[in-house]
């Protein structure tokens, strides 16, 4: 009887935690949920993509900079 009374007890014990853990979890997730519907998380989207496409627009000029950077360098020798 002492051994499953014993048992009894840690498995009482056990639950409890698991069932605060549950608690907390939820707590926890609809905290989540509320942040992912915010819109300043949308906000923060929209720029993601806004940056990505100024970083590939400012790439693309650097290139053709450097580019014409090499073309007057070439020409600058050929005039002198």
């Amino acid at each position: 009887y002492q051994s499953l009374k014993a048992e009894h007890e840690s498995l009482k014990a056990l639950y409890q935690e698991l069932f605060d853990n549950a608690e907390e979890m939820a707590k926890e997730l609809q905290i989540l949920e509320s942040i992912k519907e915010n819109e300043h998380v949308e906000l923060m989207k929209q720029m993601q993509v806004e940056i990505d496409s100024l970083t590939i627009s400012r790439d693309k000029w650097q290139n053709e900079c450097a580019e014409l950077k090499k073309q007057v360098k070439y020409w600058k020798a050929k005039v002198t």
